[in-house]
C-alpha cells in the first residue's frame, strides 16, 4: 500500500510566518492537506479479497472443455446450495446460468504437501442423472505432470477416491455424488503428501521408489504451472490469480527455500518465480542476494541465447537439405 497527496507539507508551509493570518493560513493548508491524503489500495488486492468462493455467472468462458458438448439437464439446484453453504477456503467454484452442467473450479493446494499454496483448475460438466453418476473432469495442466493421477493431457483419474465399491466422495449414506464431495476428494487424495505412494488406477499398484525425488518433482512442477498460469490466468479467475500471487508470494518463496538445495534447476526455478511476483507487484528483494540474483539472470539470458542460435541454425539446415 502507498499514500499519496497532492502537496507537500514543506511547500505550504510559510517561511517564518510573520502574521497571524499567515499562520492560520498554514494551518488550513495543512488540515487541507491531511484531508487530501488518501490511502492507494491495489485494485487487485482488493478484487481478491473480494472473490467469493461460489459465484453464478452468465455463461461459461469460451475455452471450457465442456462448453462445445451437448448440454444435459441434470438436477443441479441443490447442488448450488451446498456449494454456496459449505465451500472451504481452499476451494473456489464458478456455475452459469446459460450452461447449468456446467462449471469450473480452483483448489489451492494442501500444506505439508509437494503442492502447498499451488493453483489447480478443473472444468466440469455434470451428467444428466446426477448425481447417481460421477461428472466428468477436465484439468488444465498448462503441459506439466504433476501427479500420476492428474494426466498431461486432462485426464483426472478418480479411482484412488473410491474404496471397493464405496465412494469417498458422494453422500455418506448412497452411492449419489456430489460436486463439494469430489473436489474435498481430489485435494485430500490425489493431491496429497504422499502421491506417488498411493494405490494407482484399479491395478493396486504401489509406487515405492524415489518418493522423496518424486516428491521434489511434483514440488518443482506445481511451482512451474504457477508460473504459467501467472502468465495466462484462466478465465473467470483472473482477478483471484493477480490478487492471490500478490499476497501469497511471501510464503510461496518461504516455503520453496525448504526444499531448496543446491541443484542449479531449484535455483533458476526459485529466481524465475522472484521475477514474476515481482513483476505482479509483490517486493521480493528480502528473499534474495542480488549478486546471487544477477548471476542467475545473466545465466538465463545465456541459455535462452544459446537456444534461439541453435533454433535458427537447425532452421537453416533444413532449409538447405
Amino acid at each position: 500500500m502507498a499514500f499519496k497527496s497532492f502537496i507537500t507539507y514543506e511547500r505550504i508551509q510559510s517561511q517564518n510566518p510573520d502574521t497571524e493570518e499567515e499562520l492560520a493560513h498554514d494551518q488550513f493548508e495543512t488540515r487541507k492537506l491531511y484531508g487530501e491524503i488518501e490511502e492507494i489500495k491495489d485494485p487487485s488486492e482488493a478484487r481478491f479479497k473480494q472473490f467469493k468462493n461460489f459465484d453464478m455467472l452468465k455463461s461459461p468462458p469460451p475455452n471450457h472443455w465442456f462448453a462445445d458438448r451437448r448440454p444435459t439437464k441434470p438436477e443441479i439446484k441443490r447442488e448450488w446450495e451446498i456449494l454456496k453453504l459449505f465451500l472451504p477456503n481452499s476451494i473456489y467454484v464458478r456455475c452459469y446460468e446459460s450452461r447449468p452442467d456446467l462449471m469450473r473450479a480452483m483448489i489451492v493446494g494442501s500444506e505439508n504437501t509437494p503442492y502447498y499454496r499451488g493453483l489447480f483448475i478443473f472444468d466440469i460438466q455434470l451428467p444428466s442423472n446426477h448425481p447417481f453418476q460421477p461428472p466428468e473432469i477436465f484439468y488444465h495442466s498448462y503441459g506439466l505432470d504433476v501427479n500420476p493421477n492428474l494426466n498431461r493431457s486432462g485426464k483426472v483419474n478418480l479411482h484412488p477416491l473410491k474404496r471397493g465399491n464405496r465412494c469417498w466422495f458422494g453422500y455418506s449414506n448412497s452411492k449419489q455424488f456430489t460436486i463439494l464431495g469430489v473436489l474435498r476428494s481430489i485435494g485430500s487424495l490425489v493431491l496429497n503428501d504422499n502421491p506417488y505412494l498411493q494405490e494407482i488406477h484399479h491395478l493396486h499398484i504401489t509406487i515405492n521408489k524415489n518418493n522423496d525425488n518424486n516428491n521434489k518433482n511434483a514440488f518443482m512442477r506445481t511451482c512451474e504451472v504457477m508460473l504459467r498460469i501467472l502468465k495466462s490466468p484462466p478465465r473467470d479467475f483472473e482477478d483471484f490469480v493477480i490478487g492471490y500471487f500478490q499476497t501469497h508470494a511471501h510464503y510461496i518463496l518461504l516455503n520453496y527455500k525448504t526444499w531448496m538445495d543446491t541443484e542449479e534447476a531449484m535455483e533458476s526455478l526459485f529466481f524465475k518465480l522472484v521475477r514474476a511476483f515481482e513483476k505482479n507487484g509483490t517486493y521480493c528483494q528480502h528473499h534474495y542476494n542480488q549478486d546471487s540474483y544477477y548471476l542467475a539472470l545473466q545465466e538465463e539470458k545465456s541459455r535462452e541465447s544459446s537456444c534461439f542460435t541453435s533454433k535458427v541454425l537447425n532452421t537453416v539446415r533444413t532449409l538447405y537439405k
